[in-house]
């Protein structure tokens, strides 16, 4: 953000503002500008922050998806095991 400190001087001015307490406020103002608004430069620096975040979050849970499936995929088969292994038992009991 551009700040016009002349205009802004000279407007103070014009307001009946003394130069020394219109020179205080643009410096004020200045210093507000310089140190709390962010810049485009700024937000694409935040962007990019959040667009790698954003991909590393995707790699985590693409990960966890196939650890999930995985696991589901054991804890199946181990339940179809014990299943034959039961009905097998109680075939030869029968």
């Amino acid at each position: 953000m551009v700040f016009d400190t002349l205009a802004c001087l000279k407007e103070l001015k014009s307001s009946g503002v003394p130069e020394a307490q219109a020179e205080a406020h643009i410096k004020v103002l200045r210093e507000l500008v310089d140190e709390k608004l962010a810049t485009k430069k700024d937000l694409l620096a935040a962007k990019g922050d959040i667009l790698a975040v954003q991909e590393e979050l995707k790699r985590d849970l693409t990960e966890l998806e196939l650890k999930l499936r995985r696991d589901l995929t054991l804890m199946i088969g181990g339940s179809s095991a014990a299943t034959i292994t039961i009905l097998s038992v109680m075939m030869k009991i029968l």
